[in-house]
Formats: C-alpha cells, sequence, structure tokens
C-alpha cells in the first residue's frame, strides 16, 4: 500500500509560496508606509526651518531699503504659516510655494542693494534658506519614489492571497 501524503501537508506545500509571498509584501508595504511617514515629517521641519528665517532676512533687506509695502506680503505669509496648523505635508504645499516665490523676489531684490553682500546675518540666513531649499527638493524626491513603489506594490498581486 503506497503511502498517502495527509491533506493538510498538500495544501500546505501547495499555497506555502502564496503565503510566504503575502507575508513579504505585507512587510514590504509596512516599511515603505513607515519612510514614507518619516519622508513627511522631515518635510515638515524643513519646511518650518525655512520659514523660521524669514523674519531675519525681511529684516536685514528691510535696513538696506526700508519700503514697507515690498515687505507685506512676506510677514503676512510668514504669520499664517507659523499659526497654520499642518498635519501632512499636502497641507504646506501651496504655502510653501507662494513663500518661495516672495522669497525669490526678495533675492532678486537683495542683488540690487549696495551693502548687503556684506551683512552676515543676511547671507547666514540666505545660505540656510538655501541648504532647506536643496534638502526639501531631495526628501520630498525621495517621498514621491517611495509612494510610487508602494502604489506599485499595492496594486500588484502576483503570487500573493491579498
Amino acid at each position: 500500500m503506497p503511502y498517502e501524503i495527509p491533506t493538510s501537508v498538500l495544501l500546505l506545500v501547495l499555497f506555502a509560496p502564496f503565503i510566504i509571498a503575502t507575508v513579504i509584501r505585507a512587510v514590504a508595504l509596512a516599511r515603505l508606509r513607515s519612510r514614507i511617514e518619516k519622508s513627511s515629517k522631515a518635510l515638515l521641519d524643513v519646511f518650518f526651518h525655512k520659514v523660521d528665517k524669514i523674519p531675519v532676512i525681511v529684516e536685514t533687506i528691510r535696513r538696506h531699503a526700508p519700503k514697507d509695502e515690498i515687505y507685506a506680503e512676506l510677514v503676512k505669509l510668514h504669520r499664517s504659516a507659523i499659526v497654520t496648523n499642518v498635519d501632512s505635508v499636502y497641507d504646506i504645499l501651496e504655502n510653501d510655494a507662494r513663500i518661495s516665490s516672495k522669497f525669490r523676489f526678495l533675492m532678486s531684490l537683495s542683488v540690487r542693494i549696495r551693502g548687503i553682500s556684506h551683512d552676515g546675518n543676511f547671507l547666514y540666513a540666505r545660505s540656510i534658506w538655501m541648504h532647506y531649499e536643496g534638502v526639501a527638493k531631495n526628501e520630498f524626491d525621495m517621498m514621491n519614489e517611495d509612494i510610487r513603489k508602494y502604489e506599485n506594490l499595492r496594486k500588484s498581486r502576483a503570487l500573493t492571497l491579498f
């Protein structure tokens, strides 16, 4: 009489690759989700580091070119950025774009102001701002790549049970 393989063992052997693939996929999704959340928090931190430099830049330029109407909008944007309760990266993207636009205007204005290129406060704040702009771009690019991977992995169902 030939040896019979129990049905439960046969089912386990047949479904083991699917179970293993499902577990691996779930772990990969959890890791990607964690990296996306960390990137999101890092972007929020970068945004607030940039926003913290606005008063220094505005006051320094104001000392060299005292026209209040030039700075009113940037000060208003700064106040809204500080007061606004943001919970996700997507909450700050529009505000950051407007602030960056005004910042570029101030930088183009500062090129025309004599003596500002020797002001240490201005040079420091400008370099910090530009550093955080680069950090934000890199972090945002990495987050977008992780989101793309997450969505592709979430949609792929090959060899998984769920």
